[in-house]
């Protein structure tokens, strides 16, 4: 029986219960489950030593996650990791960093006042913590650093999908706006070895592109609503525009605007929102940034008024295999 073929009832329970999946998952990425199972502890009362907790309890939750397909109970309670699974190994590029940032105690907290979102068009980040996330996380490292993780590891499959549509055949210099660890910029040079690049970005989080195998990445702090460095003649901003509301967003292209010479590139990076009822990650990920931040995710007639509004020349959509698109504008 397929899922749409559940009687409905069954369909919504899945749904609404959800966090009983996704917080045990959560757990078990905080305790490294996956990494002991791949080092060949794979017994419960050892992966219980290893973790400092209760057999009994971990056993359960193990054999819950097995129920959904993340790890595999074997005999004697001992466990193997199944493709699901091996996402939440600790490694480069893991999407269980993702899930470490949208399940940490921060995130959740800010998740709890949708409702106070949608009656006064607050954002819920700052009514819990008296402060929106970018400020937030110049104050708080930890957290900082769990939302750098997992906007680089998310990067990873989002960095391959834009780059085997983006054309940078006429581009000399590429600067990565917002580009956090430069891992979009790095990704795109070693694709075009001619290419200079740089990343420009706050000063706490660009701090971390530092990288001798980059020697010739341009690394530059700042704040792209101040001036933004000249010396590219294209600029790409990855998930960094459906952060910010019109008027935020109109400002920061406007400074690449200026930054850029005449014919300059901008490429920016984002998801768009399609026809009403079809399925679309965006559409999804448009909640988040009620919660999180004043922005939003756009449709295409409201790039275009944006890159428009910024003076650039609208040049098109370019789809990805990613659940993205890169949205051209020239100056």
């Amino acid at each position: 029986m397929t899922p749409d073929e559940l009687p409905v009832s069954v369909q919504f329970l899945q749904l609404i219960t959800a966090k009983w999946v996704v917080k045990p998952m959560y757990v078990a990425a905080k305790l490294k489950l996956a990494d002991h199972i791949k080092s060949g502890v794979t017994d419960v009362a050892s992966l219980a030593e290893k973790t400092g907790t209760k057999a009994d309890m971990l056993y359960r939750l193990l054999r819950a996650l097995s129920s959904v397909g993340i790890f595999h109970e074997g005999e004697g309670q001992n466990f193997t990791l199944t493709p699901l699974a091996e996402c939440l190994l600790d490694e480069p590029g893991s999407p269980r960093d993702m899930l470490l940032f949208v399940n940490d105690p921060v995130h959740d907290r800010a998740w709890d006042h949708l409702h106070y979102c949608l009656e006064t068009g607050n954002v819920g980040f700052e009514k819990a913590h008296g402060a929106g996330i970018f400020d937030y996380c110049k104050t708080d490292l930890d957290f900082s650093e769990v939302f750098n993780r997992a906007m680089s590891s998310n990067g990873q499959a989002v960095h391959s999908a834009t780059a085997s549509v983006l054309d940078i055949s006429s581009v000399d210099t590429l600067y990565d706006i917002g580009g956090g660890h430069g891992h979009l910029i790095k990704f795109l040079m070693d694709k075009a070895p001619s290419l200079k690049g740089g990343v420009f970005d706050l000063p706490h989080v660009v701090a971390g592109a530092e990288d001798a195998k980059y020697p010739e990445l341009k690394i530059m702090a700042g704040s792209f609503f101040e001036d933004i460095p000249k010396g590219a003649d294209a600029h790409i901003l990855s998930f960094i525009i459906h952060d910010w509301d019109d008027e935020s967003a109109v400002k920061i292209l406007q400074n690449c605007y200026q930054a850029l010479p005449a014919g300059g590139h901008l490429f920016i990076c984002d998801a768009i929102i399609n026809e009403p009822n079809a399925p679309n990650l965006g559409k999804l990920l448009d909640i988040e940034m009620i919660v999180m931040t004043t922005g939003k995710e756009r449709t295409v007639d409201e790039f275009k008024t944006l890159i428009e509004a910024s003076g650039f020349a609208f040049e098109g959509i370019v789809d990805t295999p990613g659940p993205h698109s890169v949205i051209c504008g020239r100056k």
